[in-house]
């Protein structure tokens, strides 16, 4: 049960006894908290979402409806820096947002190839350069230069075949 001046509470689903801080609100609770954990209802929500992928967005998009105000500060939130890239640059390239930026502002807000000042892409911003074999991180470019280098597979010897290949038919 929960021992609220030791501020524990048990979880049903994992059987096992967390902080208070640990569970949602739930306002209809005696206690006023889920009987379930946080990490047990996300578990269990994304089953649910997985098992019944019409119906969930068909709830998202009626909550969407419903609440737009949020919604739009959510997607906000998500487009930004700080959220789901936040996690994206540190996962794949061991960078903050902040190192992200400073690495643009280095290069006066530009691709380190052409020197466009327009990303293009998806969300519109700088692609962080890196080589596939080692994974350091180069420079920022947009994404037509970022492509590019992949297309070739970062391979400096057809990047110049291509580049001999354009001057000996450049007609």
């Amino acid at each position: 049960m929960i021992a609220m001046s030791q501020k524990t509470k048990y979880c049903r689903r994992c059987d096992s006894t967390k902080t208070v801080d640990e569970f949602y609100n739930d306002k209809n609770a005696k206690d006023g908290k889920c009987y379930e954990c946080k990490v047990c209802v996300k578990k269990r929500s994304a089953a649910w979402q997985k098992a019944n992928p019409e119906k969930a967005r068909k709830r998202q998009a009626e909550w969407a409806e419903r609440n737009q105000d949020k919604y739009k500060a959510t997607l906000k939130r998500y487009h930004s820096l700080g959220g789901w890239r936040r996690r994206w640059y540190m996962k794949k390239y061991g960078l903050t947002p902040e190192q992200v930026q400073e690495k643009i502002k280095k290069q006066d807000n530009k691709c380190a190839i052409c020197g466009t000042d327009k990303p293009g892409g998806r969300g519109n911003v700088f692609a962080v350069d890196h080589n596939h074999r080692t994974g350091k991180t180069r420079m920022m470019l947009c994404q037509k230069c970022n492509t590019g280098l992949g297309s070739f597979n970062d391979s400096d010897v057809l990047l110049m075949k291509a580049a001999i290949y354009l001057m000996d038919h450049n007609y």
